[in-house]
């Protein structure tokens, strides 16, 4: 059995982008006016650092994306980019 023991700190998850921005996205949008937006806003360098330090897989997959036809392959980093971005 774990014993855990409670630390004297602690970390906040905050929202880097604001409520106006995620319903510019969402709002009235077509599934393929979406994956676009999300595409290019995973383009800023703020935004591609923050999924290097949260998931350096999905930084590298953003990074393939331009060059890959792959069906399966953008979609399953659309997927991964809605999750981060919500």
């Amino acid at each position: 059995m774990v014993n855990y023991i409670a630390c004297d700190f602690f970390t906040t998850r905050l929202p880097i982008l604001s409520l106006n921005n995620y319903f510019e996205v969402f709002n009235k949008s077509t599934k393929i006016e979406i994956k676009n937006k999300l595409f290019t806003l995973f383009e800023e360098e703020l935004l591609k650092e923050l999924l290097a330090i949260a998931s350096l897989d999905s930084y590298q997959a953003i990074n393939r994306l331009a060059s890959s036809d792959s069906y399966k392959e953008n979609k399953q980093i659309l997927s991964t980019l809605l999750k981060y971005y919500t």
